[in-house]
């Protein structure tokens, strides 16, 4: 995450869909089940959505 920060900081957000999950993760990072050093990001933002709307209605009884 700390990695994520500081590229965010510097290039902004949008470097997320610009640079590729190496420049993320580093090479050194391996799958620890497979040994596999190829990774995709994500780039589902449902859960984003789903989270913002849950605070919001919390409390609230039927």
């Amino acid at each position: 995450m700390e990695t994520v920060a500081k590229i965010f900081g510097e290039f902004g957000s949008d470097s997320w869909f610009e640079k590729d999950a190496r420049e993320f993760l580093g090479s050194r990072f391996k799958c620890k089940e497979c040994g596999c050093g190829k990774f995709e990001k994500e780039s589902d933002t449902m859960d984003v959505w789903f989270d913002s709307g849950v605070p919001s209605r919390r409390g609230l009884q039927e």
